[in-house]
């Protein structure tokens, strides 16, 4: 599939509302506003959490609570319901939710598509479309506080502003890939700050820096997740397959002096060329196994 075809499936205009900004995303470089589509919006609101928490059985980790990012227990928000004669931990408690709420919290739904079906059909499509993994996050926080501290993602985000204001800050996107998934330091350069309304939309590429801050009526945005596959993991399932299919039965010899001259003689039979990497990182891979395998 080429870009536009991907680009031209139908799923987009659920998510945008006006078609000729879904070109205009910065894919990979720079964060991009849209005007947000009706029916994505209209897949959550405060007044469906309100039910699923009342009467969905969610249940922790489906649901977390944290104040600006740090986690709050989850005693604090759950509770032990009985079920005949078994117990079930981790049930959502509305009341305990609404005092944690009361005093700064922000409530996380994790994985909204696993029991909603209107975005479990939308993450299909969406992930047909781009051959990516799709989720969905539902952010309810507290007027003036903050969601989340500021960290990096791995994947392509999507915000969708649903009720509320919420004022996003911005930091830098690193030049090379010497970076990792969580939390940066606040000291980071601010690149952007920008205010979301409802039926605002931001697209933030990977890598990139980010905080948000709720409005003085607090805010729910709802998180759209799509992580295409790292080249790195499609490299280690390719390495795997071959182990399996070439080589079920092979070991490397005994005593660690020979054993770089096997991997590299194994590879060159696959047709796997390893000239960027030293005899010294071979034998490093090597005993990192042993140690895994007497673990």
């Amino acid at each position: 599939m080429t870009h536009d075809q991907y680009l031209s499936d139908s799923v987009w205009a659920d998510l945008f509302a006006k078609q000729e900004q879904v070109h205009d995303l910065g894919w990979f470089s720079r964060p991009t506003r849209f005007v947000a589509g009706d029916r994505i919006r209209a897949m959550i609101s405060r007044q469906a959490i309100e039910h699923w928490v009342a009467y969905g059985n969610l249940r922790y980790p489906q649901i977390s609570l944290n104040f600006a990012g740090h986690a709050a227990p989850p005693t604090s928000f759950t509770w032990t319901r009985r079920l005949g004669d078994r117990q079930l931990v981790g049930c959502a408690d509305p009341p305990k939710i609404e005092a944690q709420l009361a005093e700064g919290a922000t409530m996380v739904l994790i994985n909204v598509e696993h029991w909603h079906e209107p975005l479990g059909l939308f993450c299909t499509r969406l992930g047909d479309a781009t051959g990516a993994a799709v989720e969905t996050y539902g952010y309810l926080t507290a007027p003036d506080q903050f969601g989340s501290q500021p960290h990096r993602d791995t994947a392509h985000v999507f915000v969708v502003q649903i009720e509320g204001n919420k004022r996003w800050t911005l930091y830098d996107i690193p030049d090379d890939d010497d970076w990792e998934r969580g939390i940066i330091p606040g000291s980071t350069p601010v690149s952007e700050q920008l205010e979301l309304e409802p039926g605002d939309g931001l697209y933030l590429p990977p890598g990139l820096g980010h905080r948000a801050q709720a409005g003085s009526e607090g805010s729910l945005h709802l998180t759209i997740s799509v992580q295409p596959p790292a080249v790195s993991d499609v490299v280690a399932a390719w390495a795997r397959l071959m182990g399996r299919r070439q080589l079920p039965q092979s070991r490397l010899p005994l005593g660690s002096a020979a054993r770089v001259a096997a991997v590299r003689s194994t590879l060159a039979s696959l047709g796997v060329e390893i000239t960027g990497t030293t005899a010294a990182e071979v034998a490093s891979l090597v005993a990192s196994w042993q140690r895994q395998d007497r673990d």
